[in-house]
């Protein structure tokens, strides 16, 4: 009986969290930019950096609705911590088009590396960063990985491409796979290497 209310919870809470990320699917957190460069008016700002940032974001006159800083307890801040800055878009290709962009051509301002990354619940998120120890295993040994929405880690092996919702077994696989020194090259000689995705 107890088993049976707790798998029912996991449930509910899954389809509340994934209501919460599709009432974000068009928000987009920037993370790393000095505290009060925006000004008073962060749209603005907005409008005018994406594109000086990300050439290929050239027409972004009315998509922006929204953006504010999350305010935090600054007791609790780090010395020279930023708050995130989370901005609304009226289409979803728009964020996506975003994300592309910053992925493509990573951002670094006066030292700061700047990334920008979809706006998840924070059950959601806890569930991806669960997979982190095995992202950098897989890093560490240059195999191929996607991270998938919501929480799958999908591992290229050699010769094999496997899915996994269990951090633990995640993570024992790509183990016992061998380093990309070891694995065999492509048809250009080149190993292939390890990268992530935010997909949804």
């Amino acid at each position: 009986m107890l088993a049976t209310h707790e798998a029912t919870l996991d449930m509910m809470q899954l389809k509340l969290a994934d209501m919460e990320d599709r009432s974000r699917r068009c928000n987009v957190r920037i993370t790393g930019l000095a505290e009060g460069v925006e000004g008073s008016n962060a749209i603005q700002f907005l409008t005018h950096s994406l594109p000086k940032w990300f050439p290929s974001l050239s027409n972004l006159k009315g998509e922006l609705m929204r953006a504010h800083r999350i305010y935090s307890d600054d007791r609790k801040k780090q010395v020279g911590a930023t708050r995130t800055l989370i901005f609304n878009v009226l289409r979803y290709t728009t964020r996506q088009d975003i994300l592309h962009a910053a992925k493509k051509a990573p951002l670094t301002i006066d030292g700061r590396k700047i990334r920008f990354s979809p706006d998840y619940s924070s059950y959601t998120v806890k569930r991806r960063q669960a997979f982190s120890r095995a992202m950098d295993t897989a890093r560490a040994k240059g195999v191929e990985f996607f991270l998938l929405y919501p929480a799958t880690l999908k591992v290229k092996g050699v010769g094999q491409v496997k899915t996994f919702h269990s951090p633990g077994h995640a993570e024992d696989f790509i183990v016992s796979l061998p380093g990309v020194q070891d694995a065999p090259t492509g048809g250009d000689g080149d190993p292939r290497p390890g990268r992530s995705s935010d997909g949804e």
